[in-house]
């Protein structure tokens, strides 16, 4: 049989359409049984057989006839580039562009400008963490003021009225809280 093979692979590189068909055929079943174990996304069977084909085909092209062992030469050239397609197709599924059009004529990189700024949210994020820090070192009288305040939009003289403090009193102290807050943040 291998004699067989390597008789019609020399008539094949002599440019014999009969034999580079019946080469075809000889091998469709190990393409087909091969193709039926491969999965790419948006290939279809005729598809992957199709890959085979072409890789029997530049197979007659490139062997020597000297080395007669074309069995295993197709073989091996049919599942190389069975295995090239699957890494090319898995990293194309990866690469891509900001202005791959997703929706209309809207862009991904209109999508990532419009909703956040990862840079300024990280920022806030910060200065709000620095801010917590500070207020943790507040004693208790002093945080429930500040908190009243500025976290529950709670009036000084609704504050004053609730605790029974002068109004004189209450302003004294979130003047004098506020000032010691400016001191924390300093040290930050």
């Amino acid at each position: 049989m291998n004699k067989d093979i390597e008789l019609l692979v020399k008539k094949a590189k002599e440019s014999d359409l009969k034999a580079k068909e019946e080469l075809l055929n000889r091998f469709k079943p190990y393409v087909i049984k091969k193709a039926r174990g491969i999965y790419i996304k948006n290939y279809d069977m005729d598809d992957l057989i199709q890959i085979g084909n072409i890789s029997i085909m530049k197979a007659i092209d490139k062997y020597n006839l000297e080395k007669e062992n074309f069995v295993s030469y197709v073989t091996l050239a049919i599942n190389n580039n069975f295995n090239y397609e699957i890494r090319k197709m898995s990293k194309s599924r990866y690469d891509s562009s900001l202005n791959k059009v997703v929706e209309g004529d809207l862009e991904i990189i209109d999508i990532i400008l419009e909703e956040e700024n990862i840079e300024e949210d990280f920022i806030k994020k910060e200065k709000l963490n620095t801010v917590y820090i500070a207020l943790n070192k507040l004693n208790e009288k002093e945080r429930k003021l500040i908190y009243s305040i500025y976290f529950k939009d709670i009036k000084l003289k609704e504050y004053a009225l609730k605790e029974e403090i002068k109004y004189g009193t209450v302003l004294k102290r979130k003047t004098k809280i506020l000032k010691k807050l400016r001191e924390f943040l300093k040290e930050k």
